[in-house]
């Protein structure tokens, strides 16, 4: 797998979009920034936000990639003093009775997020439970997979490709390459690059696509995140969901539960100047504040932030960019931040 720069990029007001202006000859790879040890944050982060972004639903001429055009949800601002769920309160106190409710999941179920060009070759892919994703009904092997891909270390084996051939984005769980070139996974989904991150088949428990509310490297190399976060949940509701999500796979029955496609709001009348929080934290912080972040799947962990695995981040050793802006360890609970003045958002409010 050839290393070039990649970005994958939020822009403020914008869809998710990919750069594969790097990359030679149609080579794929895997997204994030190369890092350059001797280059400081400050110059890093000016590099990442001089690139030019795209307005369009498709690639512009420089090979710019944007990903769910339509997904407005992962773009709004929470309006001026919305309407809270009536079961904000008892939610918020559930979600912290245990303390430190929050992980940011970087290296073991950080999301490893490969391109797929021209030249990356075709691979047969087989599910365990064909009732669902690429290996249902709508079976769409063989896809596009890199040379190189590596699902991440967890019990989830998460995978995504952007196939900009396919116009799609292939999320896999437990995914595992085999030794004759071919590969399987419990299951995957297939999103429309051009949609709006919300398919039949399913793109986590939610029936929402992660990726639009993955944190990307390039996002931690800029100092900004400009969109709602993809967050999951160990106390996901069994028998309730609202708008985005259309499913669940919650198994919770407590009154306190929080059901899929809700969107949580870290309280905006808190100055976080006033907090000692590392870069990290307060860019978290800041865009739980502005767009919020929407419970798209279930997890271990009472509140658990989807990250983009960087390329180095490997055996529990996070990456050089989470390092560099003050992530400690995998499953950094950013304990600076007041997660008990989390707030959930009326279901009405869009």
């Amino acid at each position: 797998m050839s290393v070039v720069a990649m970005t994958l990029l939020l822009v403020t007001g914008c869809s998710p979009v990919i750069d594969r202006s790097a990359m030679p000859d149609g080579n794929d790879t895997q997204s994030g920034l190369e890092i350059d040890s001797g280059l400081k944050p400050t110059k890093q982060a000016e590099q990442v936000a001089e690139s030019p972004a795209t307005e369009t639903g498709r690639d512009d001429r420089s090979g710019r990639i944007e990903l769910f055009p339509k997904a407005d949800f992962l773009r709004e601002r929470i309006p001026d003093d919305p309407r809270i769920d009536l079961r904000s309160k008892q939610i918020i106190e559930g979600l912290n009775q245990p303390g430190d409710p929050a992980s940011a999941m970087l290296v073991d179920y950080g999301i490893p997020i490969y391109v797929a060009g021209p030249d990356t070759p075709l691979v047969e892919i087989s599910c365990t439970d064909t009732g669902r994703g690429v290996c249902g009904p709508e079976r769409l092997s063989p896809i596009r997979m890199p040379a190189g891909a590596t699902p991440n270390d967890g019990s989830d084996g998460a995978l995504v490709i952007v196939d900009t051939i396919g116009r799609t984005t292939h999320e896999l769980w437990r995914a595992s390459e085999q030794a004759d070139g071919s590969w399987t996974a419990q299951w995957g989904s297939s999103n429309d690059i051009d949609g709006d991150a919300i398919a039949e088949n399913g793109g986590s428990g939610s029936g929402v696509s992660r990726l639009g509310g993955v944190i990307t490297v390039d996002e931690l190399a800029a100092g900004t995140i400009p969109h709602a976060l993809a967050i999951a949940s160990s106390a996901t509701c069994a028998q309730a969901w609202r708008a985005p999500a259309w499913t669940t796979d919650g198994r919770t029955e407590s009154d306190d539960c929080i059901e899929m496609g809700s969107r949580l709001q870290l309280d905006p009348s808190i100055d976080l100047d006033s907090l000692s929080l590392t870069t990290a934290e307060r860019m978290v912080g800041e865009a739980l504040q502005v767009y919020g972040g929407y419970i798209v799947d279930s997890s271990a962990s009472e509140l658990a932030l989807f990250v983009e695995r960087e390329d180095e981040a490997r055996n529990g050793e996070i990456g050089p960019v989470a390092e560099m802006i003050g992530f400690r360890w995998d499953y950094d609970p950013l304990s600076g931040l007041p997660w008990d003045r989390l707030r959930v958002i009326d279901a009405a409010v869009t």
